[in-house]
């Protein structure tokens, strides 16, 4: 048999944690205490009674980056706007339509992601799915699909 002592269990002894550096959490301004690790600037994850996770990091920096989302997801979203319109006026007209029929649409030249105006005076606008090239002469819009 063998003859080594097993041991159930070791003694831990438990350090009651102290607060005299003055540490806190930068979300919810918990106080972290001087045992932690000196890099911690947040709580640990926990979880409540319910089961929901707790994370002071990643509500920090979701609220911090939320004002710059907000302006891209506007801006997005008008796009995609103006995008259904365009196919929306390419179901009911042809490829080439008129200036009335892109008012009637709501489709504003001046609000496409990149525009050119060549020599002869027309005018090329790029949306997120499609570039019209217009001619001011004929006030006439030729709207081509950007898949390639």
């Amino acid at each position: 048999m063998n003859n080594h002592t097993l041991k159930d269990y070791i003694e831990v002894e438990q350090i009651e944690p102290t607060y005299f550096e003055g540490r806190a959490c930068e979300h919810c301004l918990k106080p972290i205490s001087d045992q932690d690790h000196a890099s911690r600037r947040f709580c640990l994850k926990t979880k409540d009674a319910y089961g929901n996770i707790i994370d002071c990091k990643s509500d920090y920096f979701r609220e911090k980056e939320a004002p710059s989302k907000i302006v891209q997801v506007a801006l997005i979203k008008k796009h995609k706007g103006i995008a259904r319109r365009i196919n929306e006026l390419l179901s009911k007209k042809s490829s080439i339509v008129s200036t009335q029929d892109l008012d009637a649409y709501d489709i504003d030249l001046q609000h496409s992601l990149e525009y050119f105006i060549s020599s002869n005076g027309q005018l090329t606008s790029i949306f997120l799915e499609h570039t019209i090239f217009s001619n001011p002469i004929t006030k006439t819009h030729k709207i081509i699909s950007n898949d390639k």
